[in-house]
């Protein structure tokens, strides 16, 4: 039908083929590139300028905005796990294709190259994965820091609390020896 048409013009972009030479093969290979394809603008385009934005957030926040801070990372995070499933879904397929004895040599040859871009594929994800390790670190680093500075003003009240006790002690064990009738 149309979708069979527009495949096989697909397929004869990425490579001039006779029309017998067109087979399964050449339709599961373009299939999972164009599969590919849109993992790799997700995690590249999408996820990589979400860890970035993160990132940078991550270090200049205020006590009004944590809550949505750790809501937008929830969300990455999520965004992220599903990413990694389909792309390790996806790397899965290609190892069973390889290991297979029906794929030809030449489909084999070309699932070997959709897996080296898997490869570059697992070196960016690794990245992310670090960067939003750092932004969670940073994070953690900010709330310890308002802790301690909350502390602190605690301890100084505190102080303040005590000098005044400390003053107004004497003064009422003086009005109440004098009260005594």
């Amino acid at each position: 039908g149309e979708v069979g048409r527009v495949i096989i013009q697909r397929i004869k972009t990425i490579r001039p083929l006779d029309e017998s030479q067109i087979n399964l093969d050449y339709i599961l290979f373009w299939l999972s590139s164009e599969d590919l394809k849109i993992i790799e603008n997700q995690v590249n385009c999408h996820l990589l300028g979400e860890v970035n934005a993160i990132q940078e957030q991550s270090g200049n926040l205020g006590l009004e905005n944590k809550m949505e801070f750790l809501a937008k990372m929830d969300l990455f995070e999520n965004h992220y796990i599903q990413a990694q499933n389909a792309k390790d879904g996806k790397a899965r397929f290609f190892e069973k294709i390889i290991e297979s004895g029906t794929a030809s040599l030449e489909f084999r040859y070309l699932i070997r190259h959709l897996m080296s871009r898997m490869s570059n594929l697992n070196n960016t994800t690794f990245i992310i994965e670090r960067k939003l390790q750092l932004a969670r670190n940073t994070f953690q680093l900010v709330i310890d820091t308002n802790l301690a500075d909350y502390s602190k003003q605690l301890d100084q009240q505190m102080r303040n609390f005590t000098l005044i006790t400390i003053m107004c002690a004497p003064l009422t064990i003086i009005t109440g020896m004098w009260g005594m009738n």
